[in-house]
């Protein structure tokens, strides 16, 4: 099970990037969670992310589960129950998207 709390001081908030992950909590209260990236790049500008723990905002972000998509109440509860490790596209051409079906290779730098 996933713990349900806010995310901890100090975690930075994830902007511009694609990444490999794994969530870590989640917080309904404000529509957020924190995941463990794996690997991952900045998009603007292009650089490597920091393998650690970052926060994630879902507001406006499309999400899939086993390849269908879920609302965030939907996304939250399941996470919650048998958590959930994907790709996560966050503000790349215009879209956010979270999702735990096939992918390119994130960490070499192809984005999906």
């Amino acid at each position: 099970m996933v713990p349900i709390r806010p995310a901890p001081p100090g975690i930075p908030t994830l902007h511009h990037a694609v990444a490999l992950a794994s969530v870590v909590s989640v917080d309904p209260a404000t529509d957020s969670a924190v995941f463990r990236i794996r690997c991952g790049w900045q998009v603007h500008p292009k650089r490597k992310l920091t393998t650690r723990l970052w926060n994630v905002n879902l507001r406006r972000v499309s999400l899939s589960l086993d390849a269908h998509a879920a609302t965030l109440t939907t996304w939250f509860r399941l996470a919650e129950a048998r958590g959930w490790s994907g790709t996560m596209s966050l503000d790349r051409n215009g879209g956010n998207v979270l999702f735990d079906g096939p992918t390119t290779d994130v960490c070499h730098g192809v984005f999906p």
